[in-house]
């Protein structure tokens, strides 16, 4: 029989596993994601912008238009 720690954490493998799906397939922003797990925002423009993780392009925009990002 599993204890009560262990059903907790593959619970909460479940649940980022799931969140993970949902962020590459733009059923919840970034930052949405962020919230449900307790983490502050990022501060980027697409981290509020719901996306879609494709093969061959990338992260992109809803209308198909790819994310750029800023590198320092």
């Amino acid at each position: 029989m599993k204890d009560e720690t262990t059903l907790e954490m593959t619970h909460k493998k479940k649940e980022i596993r799931a969140l993970r799906i949902y962020v590459r397939t733009g059923v919840y922003t970034i930052n949405e994601v962020r919230e449900k797990l307790g983490e502050p925002k990022v501060d980027h423009p697409d981290a509020d912008t719901l996306l879609v993780l494709t093969e061959k392009a990338g992260w992109l925009h809803l209308d198909n238009t790819p994310v750029t990002v800023r590198v320092p």
